[in-house]
């Protein structure tokens, strides 16, 4: 790998959409679907013209129309509300940056989220004393775009991020090394340390238990070179960071999948395929199987026994490749992708996999029985206007779609939604 190869796409060729794939969605190999390039398989026409559909039922998500840019964002599930977190625009009454909101699909509302006395993320919350507390960093004093955050059960831990403002003299961009913790309970937000690896965007984040791990990302200069730091964690109990062991680490970027043990990451950058195990309580690395595997080029999610990925057909939206990986006998099995409707988002509700939502002009619910091995395509009347890379949350009883981007453009950002109830058995 040469010192500047790209180990994501930058994020300014993703144009002003919502860079999603970043955050709370699990991707491996990043979101590239050239996968089909030079493939033996012809790849298939994705195609939203089943021959029978599902029912299922939709109700509307009332549009976020207050305090941050629509782009950029990073969100958590709290178990009963949905958290972003972006750029500010507006402020409160008391003159607090509004950094994000908060909705509750049980009072169908939103709520603004604010930097300011109710917590910080510094100080009082005022812009002077945010400004001139350094101890924490220069963390998101009136939030940012392409942060990283983690739900760890009982906070919010927001990270990292970068700002709209001009760079420094001879850097490419405004990035920050520090973040908060939020408590959406209390809406207090307790500072972090800041980072001693620099900051971060567009970067991958999961939650161990104990810790959060950031994976890749880019930099003030943009893409990381061979002498950055690729992984490292935060210890939200002693409010420290530690380096992640760089003996075997494949520096692919990609978002991880956490296994509840270990987190898994199977990619490819160039000619080059990396499968690797990570276990934080050892702080070492093992090699995965590649026998078997699906083209490391797509989607992936955990199910609590294994990891289920995906290959796409380049601009087709289509599956065309899939499998699942046991890390106990690192071994994978060949899954079937057919039915499967256009799209390569995906989320796991505890018993099968749902999709929604990509460039493929669709708006069907896929649902994926990994014990059976089939596909389904759900609909309903009142679905969001099709759109790409939004964000998909299971919330324990309906499937929650919220922003992404499309329209004529492509580019135009979406800040509306929907929650998808299942058909009743």
């Amino acid at each position: 790998m040469s010192r500047r190869q790209l180990v994501g796409r930058p994020l300014p060729s993703r144009g002003a959409g919502p860079w999603w794939s970043w955050i709370g969605i699990l991707v491996l190999g990043g979101s590239s679907v050239g996968c089909d390039e030079g493939d033996p398989i012809p790849p298939p026409r994705a195609t939203c013209e089943p021959a029978t559909v599902s029912g299922g039922t939709w109700r509307p998500i009332p549009e976020l129309d207050f305090g941050i840019v629509p782009t950029g964002l990073t969100h958590a599930w709290s178990g009963d509300e949905l958290l972003v977190f972006g750029e500010a625009t507006e402020e409160d009454e008391d003159g607090h940056p509004i950094v994000g909101a908060a909705y509750s699909p049980a009072e169908e509302s939103w709520r603004p989220i604010v930097a300011g006395p109710l917590g910080g993320p510094f100080g009082d919350g005022s812009k002077e004393d945010s400004a001139s507390d350094d101890s924490k960093g220069n963390g998101a004093l009136e939030g940012a775009r392409f942060a990283g955050s983690v739900w760890t059960g009982s906070e919010w831990i927001v990270w990292g991020g970068q700002s709209s403002e001009e760079p420094e003299e001879g850097k490419a961009y405004r990035v920050f090394d520090g973040g908060a913790r939020f408590d959406p309970e209390t809406d207090v937000w307790t500072p972090m340390a800041a980072s001693p690896f620099g900051g971060r965007f567009g970067f991958s984040a999961l939650w161990t238990g104990t810790e959060m791990v950031v994976w890749g990302g880019f930099d003030e200069e943009g893409a990381l070179t061979d002498d950055d730091v690729f992984g490292f964690a935060y210890d939200p109990e002693t409010d420290t960071w530690r380096e992640l062991n760089a003996s075997g680490n494949p520096r692919a970027h990609v978002a991880p999948v956490w296994t509840g043990t270990h987190m898994v990451i199977w990619a490819a950058v160039a000619d080059v395929t990396y499968g690797a195990k990570y276990d934080p309580s050892r702080d070492t690395w093992s090699e995965v199987s590649s026998a078997g595997a699906p083209v490391p080029s797509g989607a992936a999610l955990w199910t609590g026994e294994e990891v289920l990925a995906w290959a796409f057909a380049a601009e087709t939206w289509a599956r065309y490749r899939a499998g699942a990986y046991n890390p106990i006998t690192d071994r994978w099995r060949t899954l079937s992708t057919e039915g499967a409707p256009p799209s390569t988002r995906e989320v796991w509700t505890g018993a099968r996999v749902l999709t929604w939502g990509d460039f493929g002009d669709c708006a069907l619910v896929g649902s994926y029985d990994p014990e059976g091995d089939t596909w389904e395509r759900l609909g309903g009347s009142g679905a969001p206007a099709p759109r790409g890379e939004p964000a998909l949350i299971w919330t324990g009883d309906a499937l929650l779609v919220f922003g992404g981007r499309g329209g004529a453009d492509g580019v135009t950002p979406f800040t509306d939604g929907g929650l998808f109830s299942l058909p009743t058995p």
